[in-house]
């Protein structure tokens, strides 16, 4: 097998395990999930995957008093940690979740602290 360090970042290459991982476990649903939220009884349900050393999406739009889930895909820890200070997961294990409910409109910035290459963006609307 030819050798593709050079042309690819570590995080690319985590990426791309964490995908062959998954292939066996997916379904029609799962690309659903990936581009945008499901609705459940009338409230609509966002999800942002930890996945590859990535969330997935790394931007995404809720209103004020809708919930969003992170949930950790990698088989190791990450976190979801507000860049200015207003949310905190606290450590998740492969395949844990973590819920927030949006109380204020704005742009929150978030990091995982375990990994600081990975970002995102909650942009709360009115």
């Amino acid at each position: 097998m030819p050798a593709f360090r050079s042309e690819h970042t570590p995080d690319e290459t985590w990426r791309l395990v964490s995908f062959i991982r998954r292939i066996p476990a997916l379904d029609a649903s799962d690309e659903h999930q990936r581009h945008g939220g499901d609705h459940h009884d009338g409230n609509r349900v966002e999800t942002i995957e930890m996945d590859g050393t990535s969330f997935v999406p790394n931007e995404r739009r809720i209103h004020v008093r809708e919930t969003i889930t992170w949930i950790n895909k990698d088989p190791f820890p990450h976190n979801v940690t507000s860049v200015a200070g207003g949310f905190t997961s606290g450590d998740l294990e492969p395949d844990q979740k973590w819920q927030f409910r949006a109380a204020k409109t704005g742009r929150f910035p978030y990091v995982c602290k375990l990994h600081p290459g990975m970002s995102g963006t909650l942009i709360v609307e009115p």
